[in-house]
């Protein structure tokens, strides 16, 4: 499931871990040209998008039915969408809590999937000596995993679940796992918005009661947080509140 970012969402919007009743709409937006272009439908559309990312900091499933039941107009079609993603107001994400420099505008998408095709077909072996010589790949360096900042940030942010007050062997193989996962899990950054991201999650946080009123509410760790299937499910919103 891919994911559309709103541009510069981070700039213009501010919330603090809240779903807010309202967004900000900054009059310098009739200054902007490309706004100023699109046709009033496809203003229309925008602005009704930017509501929808709000829910889920600036981010929307890239899922038209979804679109077309959230805002209630049947006459959303796919070139709708695209052509904002192709006049720069939508992004392109693999997953939720990418980082918007690692979103791609439908263009680049497009350039992407040609130069990876493109690399593929010109990496066949030309000759038998070629197919005796495979070229040797250089790995990218990948930066050391920092546990602490990491545990201390989770602490921070997430003061309201288990600490972790001992890193035992384990855990040090399961977060140096889901670092080396990805180039988008080797930051700082993206660790901050993956614990924001929990936040958010009633269920995650505890605040999702069961159905068995004597068991206590389930309630995630860092320690489950990194697991690989815990890590994967939440990367790919398992996890986010279900809406009414």
């Amino acid at each position: 499931m891919e994911w559309l970012k709103v541009k510069n969402w981070e700039k213009y919007q501010h919330y603090k871990n809240r779903n807010p009743p309202w967004i900000k709409l900054h009059a310098n937006t009739l200054n902007d040209r490309a706004f100023t272009r699109l046709s009033c439908a496809s203003r229309g559309l925008l602005m009704q998008l930017w509501i929808l990312a709000s829910e889920n900091d600036g981010k929307i499933q890239y899922d038209i039915e979804e679109m077309i039941f959230r805002l209630r107009d049947e006459s959303i079609k796919t070139e709708d969408v695209k052509a904002l993603v192709e006049k720069g107001f939508l992004r392109i994400c693999k997953h939720p809590l990418a980082d918007e420099s690692k979103c791609l505008s439908e263009t680049e998408a497009e350039t992407e999937a040609e130069t990876d095709n493109t690399m593929l077909k010109h990496s066949c072996p030309q000759s038998p000596a070629d197919e005796e010589k495979p070229a040797k790949k250089e790995s990218p360096k990948i930066p050391p995993c920092p546990h602490q900042k990491i545990r201390e940030l989770y602490h921070e942010m997430l003061p309201e679940l288990m600490p972790m007050k001992i890193w035992t062997s384990t855990r040090q193989q399961h977060l140096q796992a889901r670092w080396r996962q990805s180039p988008d899990f080797q930051s700082l950054d993206f660790w901050k918005r993956l614990f924001a991201y929990i936040k958010k999650s009633d269920f995650l946080m505890g605040r999702k009661q069961r159905p068995d009123p004597d068991k206590p509410a389930f309630k995630a760790d860092l320690d489950w947080v990194i697991r690989p299937q815990n890590f994967a499910k939440i990367i790919e919103g398992k996890y986010e509140n279900k809406k009414q």
